[in-house]
């Protein structure tokens, strides 16, 4: 899904595939492994892109108006 395909890229989220039976050891791995740095870091990337997009929308809207 979109959403898994964020989360994934930013760091912030595992991708579950209930068909695949190892899914379960990935995700206890994932989660043994998971870098705090990293995570703090892929949230401020995805927030930041947020409020670009937004600067970029009222920009849109404003000049609409």
């Amino acid at each position: 899904t979109y959403t898994a395909q964020i989360a994934c890229e930013y760091g912030f989220g595992f991708a579950f595939d209930p068909e695949d039976p190892t899914c379960k050891d990935r995700l206890f791995t994932w989660y043994q492994t998971l870098d705090r740095e990293k995570l703090h870091a892929g949230c401020d990337r995805f927030i930041n892109g947020v409020r670009q997009d937004e600067a970029v929308y009222i920009e849109k809207i404003s000049d609409f108006s």
